[in-house]
């Protein structure tokens, strides 16, 4: 019964997801076909049930019109009907981008670490102090949402060793700030490797608290204590840390 009502929370929100995309298809398909309607419409189609994928099933024409046939039977016609499509796909994605893809980091502004580039968000290495290796030189930048236990606990220290690195009298940080994360290591301790990092999600429009666990394998209640949160509400473009297992 969970997991159906769970499902149910999930295909909600994949359906909010799915008439944004549709709509923004439909927009740019206005530019050049005539719309018999202005608004998506909504059918009990298989290929529209995903619970976690945003679907869309688009009608170029009908042939029973003998306008809308010839301008179908044109390859000029149907290449500006599929690149009408795919511009709108593109701008639904460049507006509600899904976490931790390149759309997402680009939104950001290029401010964390590109998802190619580096495993570890926010993380730069730095170059090395006197005595310590580049392992120990990892740095994060602090974001909307950070707290000092989640960011001991992502890169698998404690939030004393956080607080001894960095001179840190209270556990209170500001966004922006940037922290060392651990003491000077020998060079065999550098040469570990890092600890695995949770997964963040970033909220987009549709999200719920239940489908975003559902989608992670994890649980309202986890996630709600793991990122502070004193009720379920969230909000578009919040980073939720999802906590492993």
């Amino acid at each position: 019964l969970l997991k159906g009502v769970l499902v149910d929370l999930s295909m909600t929100a994949t359906m909010s997801s799915s008439l944004d995309a549709g709509q923004h298809v439909l927009r740019q398909m206005g530019g050049i076909a005539y719309l018999h309607k202005r608004n998506v419409e909504q059918a009990g189609f298989l290929v529209l049930k995903s619970p976690d994928v945003p679907s869309i099933l688009v009608e170029t024409g009908f042939i029973s019109n003998p306008k809308e046939a010839a301008k179908l039977s044109t390859a000029a016609y149907r290449k500006k009907m599929a690149s009408s499509i795919f511009v709108g796909i593109r701008k639904f994605f460049e507006k509600s981008p899904p976490a931790d893809t390149y759309l997402a980091w680009k939104q950001s502004g290029g401010k964390e670490s590109a998802p190619s580039a580096t495993p570890l968000r926010g993380v730069a290495d730095t170059a090395n102090q006197p005595g310590t290796s580049s392992a120990s030189n990892r740095v994060h930048t602090v974001v909307r949402g950070d707290t000092l236990s989640a960011i001991a606990q992502r890169y698998g220290v404690s939030v004393r060793q956080l607080k001894q690195r960095n001179n840190l009298k209270k556990d209170t940080i500001r966004v922006g700030q940037k922290l060392w994360l651990q003491q000077a290591v020998t060079t065999a301790q550098a040469d570990a490797p890092p600890p695995r990092q949770n997964p963040v999600h970033r909220v987009v429009r549709g999200d719920t608290l239940s489908g975003i666990a559902l989608r992670y394998s994890s649980s309202v209640g986890a996630i709600r204590k793991y990122n502070n949160l004193t009720s379920s509400s969230i909000r578009v473009g919040q980073k939720l840390i999802i906590p492993a297992g």
